[in-house]
């Protein structure tokens, strides 16, 4: 993976960002970004889910998450 695919991919499953599935989605209330199959996954597995890099509760649903349409190539 080069310099420009890590920066439009997910750092929790690396794979690319597109507009379906694999949309970026920013996490609130930190504002880091992922996919948003590794959001859904992060939301439904646990009772108190929280950011996987800096660990603040995720508060919101994922229907109140923006995608993060500047990482969409």
């Amino acid at each position: 993976m080069d310099g420009a695919e890590i920066a439009f991919s997910c750092k929790i499953c690396y794979s690319l960002y597109d507009d379906k599935i694999k949309k970026p989605y920013i996490i609130s209330p930190c504002s880091h970004t992922i996919c948003y199959t590794c959001l859904r996954e992060i939301i439904e597995s646990n009772l108190n889910p929280s950011c996987p890099f800096c660990v603040r509760e995720i508060k919101a649903s994922i229907s109140e998450m923006k995608p993060n349409y500047e990482l969409i190539d």
